[in-house]
């Protein structure tokens, strides 16, 4: 996760929420073969939903009806 966003889950946290930062699959820092894999708004979105799903099945105080998904960049 890029530093400059660190701040805004450290909020988060502070604030009670639970947060999940997944690393989609492309994401840089992997090479440009890797990153040339990225399916905009489809495999990525999957990954993020997948972590949803996975929290709400792992940590029995997560609420599944009241989970907030934000993201910036294209993914915001």
């Amino acid at each position: 996760m890029k530093r400059m966003y660190l701040h805004i889950i450290r909020e988060l946290m502070q604030q009670g929420y639970v947060v999940v930062a997944p690393e989609y699959r492309g994401s840089t820092g992997y090479g440009a073969e890797y990153f040339n894999q990225i399916d905009y708004g489809g495999a990525e979105v999957d990954d993020v939903h997948d972590a949803r799903n996975w929290a709400v099945a792992n940590f029995p105080h997560i609420d599944g009806s009241r989970i907030g998904i934000m993201g910036w960049s294209h993914g915001g």
